[in-house]
């Protein structure tokens, strides 16, 4: 199948944009407890309240301790407590927000608060949050595939690929890194005949049908083919990983907005 799928895919263009700094409103937070204060793992966070993890990222962000404060502001999107990781976000200093998790945090940030309707974000927000997050560390399929669902949130399919592609490679790397793989991936070596086991790369693979399904409805360049094709990866998708993949599923994956669910749905009512 990868063979068949992958030639119908056109060239992709990367492009970076700008960071957005985005203002954040603080809101009032509980102290800290001794116990949530000695947390470490993201495994302990489920025994707190929401307040406490809110306050335990305020407060570690303060001393610098950027683990711990973006694991607890990663624990609030879990959560979609928006509101807290936002007071959270906002007391990182201007000096460390260029860092790569940081940057992504804000995206994930704005891409969840877009999902609730919050028209303060708009998706060229998220784009450039996680544009920048992969120009630093590129070496993540996450922020790969983020950005690759950034782009098809914007309409720009043909960009969305790229990083796609590259999520996918960097699974396969037993030590994932692009300096091993091709700086511009092309569709021919993209998809494997097999979604990769890698949850965020299966997204991309996932994410390259719901692109494809998109270009096919193109009319002056798309083809009843790339329907086809898109078809057949969603089927390989499915059969890989039928739970997380059916749409009442993907409506609980904080990367799965609804018009990619919409495009899931549709192309999972054309399976015969």
């Amino acid at each position: 199948m990868g063979a068949g799928i992958v030639s119908l895919v056109g060239a992709v263009v990367l492009t970076t944009g700008r960071v957005w700094q985005g203002q954040f409103t603080s809101l009032p937070v509980a102290t800290p407890s001794a116990q949530s204060t000695a947390l470490t793992m993201p495994s302990d966070w489920n025994s707190l309240e929401t307040a406490e993890v809110g306050g335990l990222a305020i407060a570690r962000f303060k001393q610098k301790d950027w683990t711990v404060g973006q694991q607890a502001v990663e624990n609030l999107l879990d959560r979609g407590a928006l509101q807290e990781a936002e007071a959270a976000l906002s007391a990182v200093p201007d000096s460390h927000l260029s860092d790569p998790t940081i940057r992504f945090l804000r995206g994930r940030l704005a891409w969840q608060s877009l999902k609730q309707g919050n028209g303060d974000y708009s998706p060229d927000d998220v784009r450039r949050f996680w544009d920048l997050a992969v120009e630093a560390q590129p070496n993540s399929a996450l922020y790969q595939t983020a950005l690759g669902f950034a782009y098809y949130a914007e309409g720009r399919y043909q960009e969305a690929i790229e990083p796609f592609c590259r999520s996918i490679a960097l699974a396969a790397q037993p030590s994932p890194s692009l300096s091993v793989i091709d700086r511009s991936p092309s569709p021919a070596n993209c998809l494997p005949d097999q979604p990769p086991t890698d949850r965020q790369a299966r997204n991309a693979y996932a994410g390259i049908a719901l692109v494809m399904a998109q270009l096919a409805t193109d009319t002056t360049h798309g083809t009843p083919d790339q329907l086809t094709h898109a078809i057949a990866i969603q089927r390989a998708v499915l059969e890989s990983d039928p739970v997380h993949y059916e749409v009442q599923a993907l409506s609980g994956d904080w990367l799965w907005n609804a018009s990619a669910i919409q495009e899931w749905d549709r192309l999972m009512q054309l399976q015969s």
